[in-house]
């Protein structure tokens, strides 16, 4: 399995959408502050493919994985197996409750090219059956997944301290070795089978019997005696056929009689035929005289429209009568109107008196208040003068100054020039709404005038408004008899209606009469009689003819039946007796045959019932044969039962002996001590390198767990887990890689698929010298082809890697960018 994409959106601390791009990363390294998020990348991939993360107690628990304060979150990841693409996407959302979380979606697609350039497929669309098949397609389950491809912080060392046990079951799903268990468990099954097959073939054998050859020499010769007496039987029946065939036609012969004579009693005159008749004519002759009326009642109804036709419509006399209506309303209205315009020409004469009134007062107002200011102007003069001064206006010496006077009141002047100057303006204002108003008046006046000029001209052409009257009063009159007309023509019309009802029902009375004429008539020419011709024109005398030759007819019917009867009784001796003689052959030959005659006479006449002595030796036959054939398969099972017995004794034989060979402590056990050589050898060679050749690895072939042994201590040999931390995490590291490089080897199809290793605690343990080494094995194990991922806080690995994966811690949601060396 390599990943190739990761999308995650309110995973743990990504709360938003983040994307990780694995392409071209072999060798790379998360790298970030503790807490930001980097060891919840290598849970994303594990979730994403098995909806579990190792660091939480219980794997069923998915709340956890949802980011504080979010619904939701998503996971998506693209990896590829084997050259072939594929998407794993689960969606999990918070109970509204708030107590848990449930998984809303999850789904696995297999693209069709690795580019995605067709449709993908679904192959797994629920929670349960997306981890089935990831476990499936990558080789592991998600124990495993975490012992061997990501080894997460607490759990690195898990397989070098795990039990014998568990590393053997460990090591069983690696190299798919259950289909070996599974083979064993086959064969078991076919050896139990094959014993159960057995004890049930020898209990159908002594159920079968001790059946020879002699009773199936016996049955053949029973079932060539009854073939022979079947074509003897066969033989004899020929001529008896030929005697029921002539029984039949005498048989026949007496049942066209019966018929025909049934047929012609019938052919008798209807009793109400008569009255049928009379009911007929009368209705015919109210019928032609409610015809009569209704034609009368139409022509009277025509005649009166074509009068209303001829004369002036009522619209017409209307129009023209309201023309007259309309000259003496506008002659009215014209008197008004001139009445109205003397009025408005008074009140604007009345107006313009009033104008030339206020005018005056105006004029004298503005003269006096002239008088005044010069009065008023004289006095301030007069107020400066002195004798013997220059005068100011004509600059000579004043000899003398003037008598003061009482000076006149200038705002009383002012007040009166004012008063009278908006009693003039008010007038002109009224005036001219008199002349408007005046001026409106005749306008109108003229117009109405003229309109009545035009109705006047158009009236002279017209009849006068009496003789319209009298018109309009005349299209009424015709218009009522009219309405009294068609109402006569409809009263006609319901009197005909029913009158056509009851001859329309005593016409279907007649024709239900011929009706049954005919089919009496047509029943007894079926019949073979020869009926004579009748007149079709009248129907009590074509019933009169057709009666009195059927009575005729009975008596000839009557003749035939007495004489089938007779012949028919002959016959039946015949038969009788050779139906006898044939039961006594086949009782001779062995037949339990029985026979049931019932003798008929009189007009029933039947042949007798009995027993066919041929469906008895048929069905003889048939049972001979039927128990040839059973004895057949029985000889023929038997022999069957035989031979699947000593097959099945093989069988048993070399299923027992796969069975032994394939237990746990056979094939299985030799190919996983194979394994574990081979994963302590690759884990010595590697633990060489990181150590400089100080520890190698090895069993106790006692305990089975892992041994170190220390070269640089006289090649002491002692427990794993006496290593110190540091020293753990290169064992461990060692044995991880060998189990990545090398277990492939001895898998069954090359079972579980390690492309990948993911490495999430260890580095901060190791000294400057062993992180130097530790960096190089990596470095080279990355350029193996096999994708490394490495979590470390040591910025000495992070340095050596070519792609690193920096998480950054945000204030809301950490975020990934890739560094490529």
């Amino acid at each position: 399995m390599r990943p190739l994409e990761l999308e995650m959106c309110g995973f743990t601390s990504f709360r938003e959408s983040t994307v990780v791009d694995f392409s071209d990363a072999d060798l790379f390294a998360f790298v970030g502050p503790t807490g930001s998020g980097k060891s919840s990348v290598i849970d994303a991939i594990t979730f994403a493919l098995y909806g579990s993360v190792v660091r939480y107690e219980d794997k069923r628990v998915v709340a956890p994985v949802i980011s504080q304060g979010k619904i939701e979150c998503r996971v998506r990841l693209d990896f590829a197996v084997d050259q072939q693409r594929y998407t794993v996407v689960r969606v999990v959302r918070r109970q509204k409750s708030g107590l848990g979380a449930t998984t809303k979606e999850a789904r696995l697609e297999q693209w069709q090219s690795y580019e995605q350039h067709e449709p993908s497929t679904v192959m797994a669309g629920d929670a349960d059956s997306v981890t089935a098949a990831v476990e499936q397609l990558v080789g592991l389950t998600f124990g495993h997944f975490t012992k061997c491809v990501v080894l997460p912080q607490g759990d690195f060392a898990r397989f070098l301290h795990d039990k014998p046990r568990d590393r053997q079951d460990t090591l069983v799903s690696l190299l798919d070795l259950g289909v070996y268990e599974l083979m064993a468990s086959l064969a078991r099954s076919r050896v139990s089978a094959a014993q159960m097959r057995s004890q049930s073939i020898d209990d159908q054998i002594k159920q079968l019997g001790s059946v020879g050859q002699d009773d199936r020499q016996a049955l053949n010769k029973r079932i060539a005696s009854l073939e022979t007496l079947r074509i003897s039987i066969e033989d004899q029946r020929t001529s008896m056929f030929k005697v029921r065939s002539e029984f039949d036609t005498h048989k026949s012969a007496l049942n066209a009689a019966e018929s025909r004579l049934a047929t012609l009693k019938k052919a008798s005159q209807p009793g109400d035929l008569e009255s049928l008749l009379t009911e007929l004519k009368a209705q015919s002759e109210g019928r032609s005289s409610v015809e009569q009326a209704v034609q009368s009642a139409q022509e009277g109804l025509e005649n009166l429209e074509g009068q209303l036709r001829d004369s002036s419509s009522r619209q017409e006399l209307n129009q023209m009568l309201s023309l007259w209506r309309e000259m003496q309303e506008q002659t009215a209205v014209v008197g008004r109107g001139q009445k109205a315009l003397k009025e408005a020409q008074d009140v604007a004469g009345k107006a313009a008196k009033e104008i030339e009134t206020a005018q005056g007062a105006r004029d004298r107002a503005v003269a006096a208040l002239d008088l005044v200011v010069l009065e008023n102007r004289a006095h301030a003069l007069l107020e400066g003068l002195q004798e013997g001064a220059e005068c100011p206006v004509c600059r000579q010496v004043v000899n003398s100054v003037p008598e003061f006077r009482a000076v006149p009141d200038l705002d009383a002047a002012r007040k009166e020039a004012k008063a009278a100057d908006l009693v003039l303006t008010k007038s002109v204002s009224e005036g001219q709404q008199s002349d408007q108003r005046a001026a409106q008046v005749a306008g109108k006046l003229a117009a109405i005038e003229e309109h009545l000029e035009r109705l006047k001209e158009r009236l002279s052409r017209l009849p006068e408004a009496t003789v319209l009257n009298e018109r309009l009063d005349a299209v009424t009159k015709l218009e009522q008899a009219i309405e009294s007309a068609r109402k006569a023509l409809i009263s006609a019309r319901k009197d005909r209606e029913t009158v056509e009802q009851r001859f329309a029902k005593a016409a279907q009375r007649e024709t239900d009469a011929w009706h049954q004429f005919n089919t009496i008539r047509d029943s007894l020419t079926a019949s073979g009689l020869p009926v004579p011709p009748v007149d079709r024109h009248d129907l009590a005398l074509a019933w009169s003819a057709l009666g009195d030759w059927a009575r005729e007819a009975m008596a000839e019917q009557e003749q035939r039946m007495q004489e089938a009867i007779g012949q028919g009784l002959v016959v039946k001796q015949r038969y009788e007796e050779m139906a006898r003689e044939q039961l006594e052959s086949c009782r001779a030959n062995g037949l339990a045959v029985t026979s049931e005659f019932a003798l008929a006479t009189g007009l029933a006449m039947e042949l007798p019932h009995f027993a066919d002595p041929r469906d008895a030796c048929v069905d003889a036959l048939a049972q001979a044969r039927a128990e040839l054939a059973r004895l057949d398969d029985v000889l023929a099972t038997r022999t069957a039962l035989v031979e699947e017995s000593k097959a099945l004794a093989t069988t048993q034989e070399l299923a027992g002996m796969l069975a032994r060979h394939l237990g746990a402590k056979g094939f299985e056990k030799w190919l996983l001590d194979e394994a574990l050589d081979l994963l302590v050898s690759g884990a010595t060679e590697v633990l060489g390198q990181l150590t400089n050749h100080q520890y190698s690895l090895a069993l106790d072939a006692k305990s089975g767990n892992f041994m170190v042994v220390d070269h640089r201590n006289a090649d002491e040999v002692r427990s794993a887990r006496t290593l110190s931390g540091g020293e753990t995490f290169l064992a461990s590291l060692a044995l991880a890689l060998a189990l990545a490089d090398r277990i492939a080897e001895l898998a069954t199809k090359g079972s579980a698929r390690l492309d990948a290793v993911f490495l999430d605690e260890g580095f901060g343990s190791l000294d400057a010298e062993t992180l130097d080494t530790v960096a190089a094995a990596i470095e080279e194990l990355g350029a193996a082809g096999r994708i490394v991922g490495l979590v470390s806080h040591v910025r000495e690995i992070a340095d050596r890697v070519p792609v690193r994966f920096e998480v950054i811690k945000g204030p809301l949601s950490s975020r990934i960018e890739r560094i490529d060396v």
